[in-house]
């Protein structure tokens, strides 16, 4: 089917017409009951861009050592102040009430990780100020400040015995010729900014030469380290995993992303490094030149997985799940014949497997794996999951889920990712008053021969007897994708609201279709993806 053969299906046929005729008769039968009942709801209306901006915005879950409670974040705007405020809940796996740990008011808190006894959740809190660790009895009451660093503090992850935390900070590494240099140019009086390599600035921010580091803090006296002091970033500016740093089991050793190419906005040589948690030189543990990121230890510590691309200074290509045997000193790759990306993924608490998370289609799709390798086992492939939590009991998986329709609510899912029970329902009251369309996914022929996908998302109070303006979206990249999910920048059903169908097409460059289809955009930029 072509896309203009797809647009002239918003002018129905006579038989169409008469098919519509029968809907309306009993649409309009179940409306009158509706309207007739005492609990009627008031009719659903067209999205806002202060609707949009309302939406609280539900973060990702943690689950507890004990996989009975799941604690996540909440972010509001206010549209009075244009702030985002984030505060810390939590929900029973087993349902009920969410609760609130933090208050706003006191500062924006994010980043809840539990202690392994379960009894504590450490966090980040702007509450004195800047970004700084705190701690707090699980079932709430008194925060406790860990920190007091200059370079604030983002990303705690606690060692194995609970006598220490991790986390990054920015700092200004001493003897750095850009730090010298914009000292030297401030002293002068001057504002202007001088630099001899990219990058020079990163989205919203400048950068001035300060770099983020690893450091090992001490629960018990609060003392902390710098883990990995030197010109280089850790996390890395490009590129980054879902999170660039761990701490053994043991708790002897680090393992973090560098990388130490001398121009790294122009290349992928982020690198896995390990060095000691009470000091000592760092050493390089993967070599390539293309990308190597997220390193994660096994529970039992025999392993640290990763993620890995095999081609040097291309940036889209497929990210594989890799396994290094800390035993042994080999390496493993477990996804060369899964043709997606793997973004995300956990270890079991058994460490003989691990739970990914790939882009597959319009959806983010939950898959498991043996670290030995081998068969691939799908869990879930029709839902946009955009994280997930795996319980050390093997039964508990929570999802925060997503849907062109609906923004992030966390579910609780059995091991075949069904939804058992929905767990948040965080903007359940807006969302009864809106008038959201899911997206209707198509297939489509593209040039040659290849089926391409895409779908529409209709206006509110669609009628199918009449023709209807098209926006078709165009993503960016070219290697990314229009997906089943809830956006807060390019949301299809704002672009529907005003009384379009909208039509998203994922061409060729896409992700989610397997990597040939993403290469096809190489060089042929005005060829197949725009035919």
């Amino acid at each position: 089917m072509s896309i203009a053969r797809l647009f002239t299906m918003f002018s129905p046929s006579d038989a169409g017409r008469a098919g519509i005729v029968a809907a309306r008769t009993v649409a309009t039968a179940l409306l009158l009951f509706h309207l007739a009942s005492p609990a009627a709801a008031q009719t659903p209306r067209p999205i806002t861009a202060t609707d949009l901006w309302s939406i609280a915005r539900v973060g990702d879950p943690v689950l507890s050592p004990d996989n009975r409670t799941v604690a996540y974040t909440i972010t509001r705007y206010d549209l009075a102040t244009w702030k985002s405020k984030t505060d810390i809940w939590t929900v029973a796996v087993a349902g009920g009430e969410p609760v609130q740990l933090t208050r706003s008011e006191q500062g924006s808190s994010n980043s809840p990780a539990w202690s392994p006894d379960g009894t504590r959740i450490a966090f980040v809190s702007t509450r004195d100020g800047s970004a700084q660790l705190y701690i707090m009895p699980a079932a709430g009451g008194d925060a406790h400040r860990l920190t007091s660093i200059d370079g604030g503090v983002s990303g705690p992850v606690w060692s194995r015995d609970g006598r220490r935390i991790i986390f990054a900070s920015s700092v200004e590494p001493a003897g750095d010729s850009m730090v010298a240099r914009r000292d030297g140019i401030a002293r002068g009086g001057s504002q202007a900014r001088i630099y001899d390599e990219l990058g020079y600035r990163h989205w919203d921010e400048w950068e001035d030469g300060a770099r983020s580091h690893v450091f090992v803090l001490d629960v018990a006296t609060s003392g902390a380290r710098d883990a990995t002091p030197g010109p280089y970033d850790t996390p890395p500016i490009a590129l980054g995993g879902f999170r660039d740093y761990d701490i053994s089991p043991d708790g002897s050793e680090i393992a973090f992303v560098r990388n130490t190419d001398a121009q790294t906005m122009v290349g992928t040589g982020n690198d896995i490094w390990l060095v000691p948690v009470d000091g000592g030189d760092a050493r390089r543990l993967t070599e390539s030149r293309a990308n190597d990121v997220a390193p994660i230890y096994s529970p039992d510590g025999r392993y640290i997985a990763y993620l890995a691309m095999a081609r040097p200074a291309f940036e889209a290509d497929r990210t594989r799940l890799t396994v290094y045997d800390r035993r042994t000193g080999t390496t493993r790759t477990l996804t060369e014949n899964f043709d997606l990306s793997v973004d995300f993924f956990q270890w079991f608490a058994d460490s003989k497997t691990l739970w990914l998370l790939a882009q597959d289609r319009l959806y983010h799709s939950i898959f498991r794996v043996p670290v030995t390798g081998g068969t691939i086992t799908t869990v879930s492939n029709d839902a946009y999951n955009s994280a997930i939590a795996v319980g050390s009991d093997g039964r508990t998986i929570i999802a925060a889920r997503q849907s062109t329709a609906a923004p992030v609510d966390l579910y609780s899912l059995d091991t075949r990712g069904r939804v058992a029970r929905q767990l948040t329902r965080a903007n359940e009251t807006l969302l009864s008053q809106l008038a959201l369309q899911p997206a209707e996914p198509f297939w489509a022929e593209g040039a040659g021969g290849q089926r391409v996908q895409g779908f529409i998302v209709k206006p509110p109070n669609f009628d199918a007897s009449r023709k209807y303006p098209v926006v078709l979206l165009i993503h960016g990249g070219p290697q990314s994708a229009w997906v089943d999910s809830w956006s807060y920048r390019w949301n299809p059903n704002m672009f529907a609201a005003p009384g379009y169908v909208v039509v998203a097409v994922n061409p060729r460059g896409s992700t989610g279709y397997g990597q040939k289809f993403t290469d096809e955009i190489t060089g042929d930029w005005g060829g197949k993806a725009y035919t």
